[in-house]
C-alpha cells in the first residue's frame, strides 16, 4: 500500500498527490500546482524518499506551475498527455486570464508523453493511466486498482465535473470520459483536482451522463 500524502496550493484550491512507497522510498507526485514545493520537500524528507516522476493529468497552469522549481529542485521525470504539450510550451494558449489572477506562469517541456493504458510502477505498485479527453484534449486519470484508487484531475469532481469552456474543451469527450470512469469499481476512492475524495459508487449521477 502506498502512503498518500494531499497537498492543496493556495491557488484555486488545487489538489495534488504524493504517493510514497516505503519499502522502496520512491516516490511520485500527481500534478504540480503553485506553491507546493516545499511541503512535498518536507514529506519527502520525512520519508527519506526520492521523487522520481511527476505526473500531469492535465496541462492547465493551475496543475503545473511548479513543475519547473520541482525538476530543478528534485530532478524528477514529467510526464504529461502529447495533446496539451503546446500548453507546457505557451501557456497562453490555455486562454486563461493569468493577469488577472496575478501570476506568471513559465512555461516548461516535458520529459515524456503519457499514453492510454500506459504502466507507470512506484515501487511493486502498479499505476495505470486512463485518457480522458474533454476538459482539455490531453486529459489523463491515474488508477492504482490495487490500491482502490483513481486520480481524476479535472474530469470528475465530487457531484460534477470538469468545465469544458477553456481552449480545447469538448463536451462529447468529457461525457464519453466520464462513462469510461463509470464502469470502474464502485468501491474505487476517487481524488480529484479541486474538492474532497469521493467514491464511483456514490456519485450515481455517473451512470446517466
Amino acid at each position: 500500500m502506498l502512503t498518500l500524502r494531499t497537498i492543496t496550493s493556495f491557488l484555486l484550491q488545487t489538489n495534488c498527490y504524493l504517493l510514497i512507497d516505503e519499502p522502496t522510498k520512491e516516490a511520485i507526485l500527481i500534478d504540480a500546482p503553485a506553491g507546493i514545493s516545499d511541503d512535498v520537500a518536507h514529506e519527502l524528507e520525512k520519508h527519506q524518499a526520492q521523487l522520481s516522476h511527476v505526473i500531469l493529468t492535465h496541462g492547465h497552469f493551475d496543475h503545473t506551475m511548479d513543475v519547473p522549481i520541482l525538476k530543478r529542485r528534485f530532478g524528477a521525470d514529467i510526464w504529461l498527455h502529447e495533446s496539451d504539450w503546446p500548453f507546457a510550451s505557451d501557456p497562453e494558449s490555455q486562454g486563461i486570464p493569468f493577469s488577472y489572477l496575478g501570476v506568471e506562469v513559465e512555461s516548461f517541456k516535458p520529459d515524456h508523453i503519457l499514453q492510454d493504458a500506459q504502466i507507470i510502477s512506484v515501487g511493486s505498485t502498479d499505476l495505470q493511466i486512463i485518457q480522458t479527453p474533454g476538459h482539455t484534449p490531453g486529459g489523463i486519470c491515474v488508477y492504482g486498482a490495487s490500491e482502490n484508487r483513481l486520480f481524476t484531475g479535472d474530469t470528475l469532481f465530487a457531484g460534477t465535473w470538469g468545465r469544458t469552456d477553456y481552449a480545447g474543451g469538448d463536451d462529447s469527450m468529457i461525457v464519453k470520459s466520464l462513462r469510461l470512469l463509470s464502469k470502474i469499481a464502485p468501491s474505487t476512492i476517487f481524488y480529484p483536482g479541486h474538492g474532497q475524495s469521493s467514491t464511483i459508487g456514490s456519485e450515481r449521477w455517473l451512470s446517466s451522463v
